[in-house]
């Protein structure tokens, strides 16, 4: 036990070390209007999809941000739901549910490593019905 305590003011002390020498800015998750607009218009991804996947990622992002080992710094990004190419001609909702099996639910695992009926229902609702 000891060593534990020992290990995490290391990493304290580490942390610390940043803060002094670096500035830190906020980003938050912009899974939003503009962009909805960028992956419907720019990637190609049909406007139902792009909107389900928001409002998914926004429910667990509410539920990260409540759960009091996590919290809102941990709520997931846009950039996994970006594609890095067009969808013209793939199927928007396989490319998610992808997304969701290997970056996605891998990350939850991290996060609830204790708790793995989180991981299954949070995974379960982000591919609901696809």
């Amino acid at each position: 036990m000891r060593s534990q305590s020992i290990a995490h003011r290391s990493l304290d002390l580490v942390d610390l070390a940043f803060r002094r020498r670096f500035a830190f800015i906020d980003l938050e998750p912009s899974l939003g209007d503009v962009w909805r607009d960028w992956v419907v218009n720019h990637r190609r991804m049909d406007l139902a999809t792009a909107s389900a996947i928001e409002q998914r990622l926004n429910q667990l992002n509410q539920t990260i941000a409540a759960y009091s080992r996590l919290g809102r710094a941990l709520r997931i990004g846009h950039s996994y739901a970006t594609p890095t190419r067009s969808m013209e001609g793939r199927n928007s909702k396989d490319w998610f549910a992808e997304v969701v099996s290997t970056e996605l639910k891998p990350l939850l695992e991290e996060y609830w490593f204790d708790a793995p009926d989180e991981v299954e229902l949070a995974v379960a609702q982000l591919i609901a019905g696809w």
